[in-house]
């Protein structure tokens, strides 16, 4: 089951992430995949150890961790 859980970031700080994300140096999301998912795969990504992608991911799963719908 998939539910939505809203109002995870205030709006001012999901507006940074998000021009934080269009700024971004995005990558082929097909050098992650194996040799055949790679000749299927058309994404985009931020390397998964670039410091953006690092930073946002923790921020936001700390807002996921004190959102109390989340955590229930």
């Amino acid at each position: 089951m998939l539910l939505h859980v809203s109002e995870v970031l205030p709006p001012a700080t999901a507006a940074r992430y998000l021009q934080a994300l269009q700024d971004a140096d995005w990558t082929d999301g097909a050098v992650t995949a194996g040799f055949q998912s790679a000749m299927a795969k058309r994404n985009r990504q931020l390397p998964s150890q670039a410091p953006l992608a690092q930073d946002l991911g923790c921020a936001i799963e700390q807002a996921l961790m004190a959102h109390p719908l989340f955590l229930s």
